[in-house]
């Protein structure tokens, strides 16, 4: 990223950079990246830890939800409220297996918590971290709560964001299948 932007000040949250500070270690690399992805691992970098929850970028505000354990610990969201974007990170998978070895039935529970959080902010789009590159961004989250039920033995496919049908001027319903979700679009401040 500093390459393409040269100049470019690159920060992450406090548990972000904890979590990179672990992973980028010469044991943690060799021992589980490089295993993983023999001879494609790039130099390590640590970013500056972000002060606050807000970034100004060209006059527009980007919010940062932490979010707590996903499919990992120390997750977190972007949330645009001016684009009604949500860049969800590890929080939405779409139409791809969930990554639920690292979960137990808390972490489950606190995953499904985020997904309602993110859920409750309404938005027009959500980028999923973990996605099927056939798939659009459009915020119909299914099957999510279940997969991540904190009593969920079994890695169902994973939670999929799927299109939804435009209706010009008309608010999004709530579907009467019980896989999916569908936002409407109220008020879109945190609270």
């Amino acid at each position: 990223m500093t390459a393409a932007f040269p100049g470019v000040r690159a920060v992450a949250t406090a548990g972000t950079v904890a979590g990179a500070r672990l992973q980028t270690t010469d044991e943690y690399i060799e021992g589980f990246w490089g295993r993983l992805f023999p001879g494609q691992i790039p130099d390590a970098v640590v970013l500056d830890e972000l002060e606050g929850d807000r970034i100004l970028l060209e006059g527009h505000e980007l919010r940062v939800i932490e979010t707590g354990h996903t499919d990992t610990a120390g997750s977190t969201v972007l949330w645009v409220p001016d684009a009604g974007l949500v860049v969800a990170g590890d929080v939405v998978y779409n139409n791809t297996h969930m990554y639920l070895a690292e979960t137990d039935a808390a972490s489950r529970a606190e995953w499904v918590a985020a997904l309602r959080r993110v859920q409750d902010l309404c938005a027009d789009h959500v980028v999923a971290g973990h996605k099927h590159p056939d798939h659009d961004d459009d915020p119909v989250m299914s099957r999510s709560r279940s997969t991540t039920s904190p009593t969920s033995r079994r890695p169902w496919p994973a939670t999929r964001i799927a299109p939804t049908p435009a209706r010009s001027g008309a608010r999004r319903r709530r579907s009467s299948r019980r896989s999916d979700v569908r936002v409407r679009r109220p008020d879109r401040s945190l609270g």
